[in-house]
């Protein structure tokens, strides 16, 4: 679909936001873009790929981006005049060609097996090759980019006390449902029906009692085949090994979104579980396997997939390992949600420190979901262990609001054939999302009988514009950033008029162009003092009737300092300032409430204004903007979120990571991941040991390394010093990127690490 002024103090700041009316009101799809020059030095072919040795003819799987737009995006432009329709009929045509002639060329010189074609929301190929031949595919005809195939898993639960806090609770098996208030749908006769929902996960054991009714097909990307069963555990594995190779996740996610069981009646034929959306038509896109891990080729072919299938939604409760927006799979999740699908994910659970999300949850236009708790309906606060925005680098704030994801009950899988007991407790951001995805295809249901339509941008901004801001133990209310817009309420939803979209640009999915598209938050992002910022905000019936709508803006004081913005953990500096500034807030050019007014059928341009003065103090501020209803008094909510001043600068190189970055007699190598704020020069990993100093380097890039999300896989131990291959004894060691011809250290990003084989360490030189 798809509250007065509160005279709130800004701390560390001073700054004024203004509202303003702008008339005439474009329709949303009103924005155009200019073509985009040959020679624009942007469509310089780019890699973010470094995990690979340039003699080496051992095999390595990379994604490889192709310039033109992926088909669903490119007929999206041409529906709404961007480009001519007349190319319509003949655009596939040119993207076969363009991926024609890159498969040509690659071929011609080269053994490498192309595993996946792709052209609906992401145009490229995934394609195994020799190592030493990965520099050359930059240049081949048509190359826009090459990303690593990451490692993906089910969203761990990290937080160490998360069951230990929980374990003295009482389960209900419906509260979630209640929490959300679902019944207001569902007695209203929407539970989904004919609403396709894909699950991209590890799969789902389609023939439990709660699901069978429900599922319609799906992929196995794992195996390549057209059964999507979960990973079974193997005969000659113990429990305990089993319980690690073997997955349950999807089918678990598939019935918080559409079992279609009868919880009071635990041996009806459907079973004991029912979903939010339990009319809905459930796929299955398998893209975890064993030891429920999976690699983005897998994840980007599973959307190509659910968006040719038609889905008109799709849930990824699953995770990378960094804080990044610029990756393969985030492409392909902002193509799907221009295309028309709602993407709803996960928001991770590595909270409750700040900057704890990771991608895809990172896409702009995807609705990221964090988990609230869920055991008492009139106490509900955020899960300690829900991962904590916002992402990076755009600052952006993540999750886009909250639902209940501790103590759910769900569907598992059973391997022989009794269900009676196939049903599990268990907490996670992973059970919030399928909450707010059936929600939203309650709401799809709900405009298909009335004959209504909504793109997900609409969707994702009535579910944020309605959320209910929750409260910690204490009654503070929890900060934008853990909650986004608040906890998911339905009925709160059925009371609007209208919705409140602010429209926003992301540059990742058009040769870093700007492409337009719309949510229900406005984060202004990093902005340095004496800036001057517009942004609009639009206002549109969804119910036919005139209205009119007093404007204010709300500050979530007090504000926070944050410092070592680049430390691994982004850990919160904790500190309040003393001196406190008044905050300038105006109202369309006054310090008053505005009015405006809303005409039925149509909508209302509104400007966003945000003034920071040149000699304010740098600092964090969130808040609202509050749209208040004159006549139903119904209130619509839209967060905000600014960061100021040169602290929040991300130096080069950040959100490094290596998993696990403890390693032990059986831990033979690791992952190491890292993002670039902006093209910089000659970088290099270096290895340094609190002693003995400098061991050598990981990896050196002696070109330009652009801007984007790069890893290293499998690294096994082994630096290069003095040109020669070393492997680190036992010991604790920092990595140290440096870059430029003086090797300037980033010493803000370093990350420690400790190796524990049994190796023989390093014996000190005597200095006698």
């Amino acid at each position: 679909m798809n509250q007065k002024n509160d005279k709130w103090y800004l701390k560390l700041l001073s700054l004024s936001l203004c509202i303003g009316i702008l008339l005439p009101s474009p329709r949303l799809d009103a924005f155009e873009h200019p073509p985009i020059p040959l020679t624009n030095p942007l469509l310089i072919p780019k890699s973010y790929v470094t995990n690979y040795d340039k003699t080496s003819s051992t095999p390595i799987t990379v994604l490889v981006e192709l310039h033109s737009d992926p088909l669903k995006v490119h007929n999206l432009k041409a529906r709404n005049g961007l480009v001519a329709r007349s190319q319509m009929q003949t655009y596939k045509q040119q993207i076969n060609s363009e991926q024609a002639d890159f498969k040509q060329s690659l071929l011609q010189s080269s053994q490498a097996q192309i595993n996946h074609q792709y052209v609906q929301v992401f145009n490229g190929v995934s394609i195994q090759l020799p190592q030493h031949e990965v520099d050359q595919l930059l240049q081949l005809p048509h190359v826009k980019a090459i990303y690593p195939n990451q490692v993906f898993h089910e969203a761990p639960l990290t937080y160490a006390d998360a069951e230990a806090s929980l374990q003295h609770t009482t389960s209900n098996t419906t509260i979630s449902l209640d929490i959300i208030g679902v019944s207001a749908l569902w007695n209203l006769g929407f539970k989904g029906k004919g609403i396709r929902v894909g699950v991209i996960d590890s799969g789902v054991d389609y023939r439990h009692p709660s699901l069978a009714k429900a599922y319609r097909g799906g992929y196995d990307f794992v195996d390549n085949d057209n059964d999507p069963m979960e990973t079974q555990p193997k005969p000659d594995l113990t429990a305990e090994e089993n319980a690690k190779y073997a997955t349950v996740h999807g089918t678990f996610v598939a019935g918080v979104l559409v079992g279609r069981g009868n919880p009071s009646t635990p041996t009806d034929p459907y079973g004991s579980v029912r979903g939010v959306a339990p009319e809905a038509e459930l796929y299955a896109y398998r893209v975890l396997g064993p030891y429920k891990k999976g690699t983005t080729e897998h994840i980007v072919a599973a959307i190509e997939q659910a968006v040719q299938d038609d889905m008109d939604i799709i849930n990824l409760s699953l995770s990378g390992e960094s804080n990044s927006q610029y990756t393969a799979d985030t492409v392909a999740l902002n193509n799907a949600a221009m295309s028309g699908i709602i993407a709803v994910t996960s928001n991770g659970n590595r909270g409750p420190s700040e900057y704890s999300v990771t991608h895809p949850t990172g896409a702009h236009q995807a609705i990221a979901v964090g988990a609230s708790t869920s055991t008492n309906i009139n106490q509900q606060q955020i899960a300690p262990f829900s991962s904590r925005g916002p992402s990076l680098p755009d600052y952006e704030i993540k999750p886009d609001l909250v639902a209940p994801g501790t103590k759910i009950r769900s569907t598992v899988p059973s391997w022989d054939g009794d269900y009676s007991n196939a049903y599990k407790e268990t907490n996670g951001t992973s059970m919030a999302a399928p909450h707010v995805a059936g929600t939203a295809a309650l709401l799809l249901n709900k405009a298909e009988m009335e004959g209504s339509y909504f793109e997900p941008g609409e969707i994702k901004s009535i579910l944020m514009n309605n959320a209910v801001p929750l409260t910690d133990a204490a009654g503070k209310t929890h900060k934008i950033h853990d909650q986004g817009a608040g906890r998911l309420s339905i009925p709160t939803i059925l009371e609007a008029e209208a919705i409140a979209l602010i429209q926003a640009t992301t540059n990742v999915t058009n040769n870093a162009q700007p492409d337009d598209y719309y949510t229900g938050s406005l984060s202004f992002g990093q902005v340095m003092p004496g800036a001057n910022i517009q942004r609009e905000l639009i206002l549109k019936d969804i119910v036919d009737k005139d209205q009119m709508y007093n404007i204010s803006i709300q500050f979530d004081g007090p504000n926070h300092k944050i410092t070592n913005i680049a430390d691994q953990h982004y850990r919160e500096a904790s500190k309040q300032q003393t001196n406190q500034s008044a905050g300038t807030i105006s109202v369309n050019g006054a310090t008053y409430d505005t009015l405006v007014p809303l005409r039925a059928g149509e909508q209302a341009d509104i400007s966003i204004q945000l003034q920071v003065p040149s000699n304010g103090t740098e600092g964090s501020s969130f808040g609202h903007i509050i749209l208040t209803e004159v006549t139903s008094g119904h209130t619509l909510r839209v967060p905000f979120s600014v960061f100021i001043g040169e602290e929040y600068t991300l130096p080069p190189i950040f959100s490094l990571k290596m998993t696990p970055n403890v390693w032990s007699t059986n831990q033979q190598t690791a992952n190491i991941e890292y993002s670039v704020r902006e093209s910089i020069q000659h970088l290099k990993l270096s290895v340094q040991h609190a002693v003995y100093g400098d061991m050598g380097t990981i990896q050196e890039r002696a070109g330009i390394t652009k801007r984007g999300h790069y890893e290293v896989r499998n690294w096994n131990g082994t630096v290069i010093k003095n040109n020669n291959k070393v492997h680190l004894p036992d010991g604790e060691y920092t990595i140290i990127p440096t870059i430029g011809t003086s090797q300037t250290p980033i010493t803000p990003t370093a990350i420690s690490f400790t190796i524990n084989r049994g190796m023989i360490a390093i014996t000190p030189k005597s200095t006698a």
